[in-house]
């Protein structure tokens, strides 16, 4: 009477949790109704009251699939029916949903946020948290912004810089992309996608360097400003040109007001418009020296090559 109960919750249980899982998704599958099967079998074999251990088990789970009789495929059901030969009510299903949008929704709300993928249990923390983020995406867009943390040094000129950004004073994220998994996913699609739209309207310039090297200038036109008053000039992403997700939503957006935009492409990078470099250097006796974070002589060469291009107008880097 004093036994203890065994827990399938366990950590050293992980393996018979993860076969328990594979068996419910082939039962919900609609293909093969693995617990219908196992009910019959259980039902139509013999099994002793207590079950052996270690290989006594094995031998015993092999007598008991020789002795019973297997058909050629597994029956097929359209829910979950039996259970060690018990029928399950129909609202187990609805309770098992309902108590997996809770858990989800339960870890979207965490604070501090999931991060690890190490484990598979991190992992499966790592599928609520998306799938949470997903169920809660209507409530979050009449959720108020949030007021973030501003430390700055009380300077005029930081204070004149929030006085005309309000937007610094307020954040909201977009709610159906609340996720990072998800936003990443987004951020790929527009990559790999959403440059061919708009590749029409970048003019890429290519500068030489000293010793061989060739950086790209991506300069996106606009037919209907031909002369415009102020230049933007972008550093792009890590190895990305013009037309990646970030650098392409500044461009199109500072465009359209009135900027010309130029977006600076570093040697060998590129994903849309990859900036090939030549195979050996202006003396012909080395491989081209490929960029690295330590050396802004590139930097330099290519902001001093705008502003001989556009003597008088105003600039700004980002």
């Amino acid at each position: 009477t004093n036994a203890t109960v065994p827990s399938l919750f366990k950590k050293d249980r992980l393996p018979l949790q993860c076969v328990l899982l594979v068996a419910l998704a082939l039962s919900y599958s609609g293909n093969v109704d693995i617990f219908e099967y196992l009910g019959t079998l259980t039902t139509k074999s013999s099994i002793p009251s207590a079950l052996p251990t270690g290989e006594d088990l094995a031998m015993y789970l092999g007598t008991l699939t020789s002795t019973s009789s297997i058909p050629s495929a597994l029956p097929t059901g359209h829910s979950l029916a039996l259970i060690i030969g018990c029928a399950l009510p129909a609202w187990v299903d609805v309770l098992m949903i309902v108590t997996l949008l809770i858990a989800a929704c339960w870890e979207a709300t965490r604070f501090p946020r999931h991060t690890e993928q190490a484990t598979p249990w991190q992992m499966c923390r790592t599928l609520l948290l998306m799938l949470g983020d997903v169920v809660l995406a209507p409530v979050r867009v009449f959720l108020p912004a949030e007021t973030p943390s501003l430390r700055y040094q009380p300077t005029t000129v930081n204070q004149n810089i929030l006085d005309q950004c309000p937007s610094l004073r307020r954040f909201k994220q977009t709610p159906w992309l609340h996720n990072p998994l998800l936003s990443f996913i987004v951020l790929l699609w527009g990559d790999f996608i959403g440059p061919e739209s708009v590749r029409k309207r970048v003019r890429r310039e290519l500068v030489s360097a000293a010793d061989g090297g060739i950086i790209a200038l991506d300069w996106w036109d606009e037919e209907r400003q031909p002369a415009p008053s102020k230049i933007l000039f972008v550093g792009s992403t890590l190895c990305g040109d013009a037309l990646v997700t970030a650098t392409r939503e500044v461009c199109m957006h500072f465009a359209a007001a009135g900027w010309q935009c130029v977006v600076m492409v570093k040697r060998g990078c590129g994903l849309s418009m990859p900036n090939e470099q030549p195979v050996v250097n202006a003396v012909g006796d080395a491989p081209v020296t490929p960029w690295c974070f330590s050396g802004l002589d590139d930097l330099e060469l290519a902001i001093d090559h705008v502003a001989n291009l556009y003597p008088g107008r105003s600039k700004l880097s980002a």
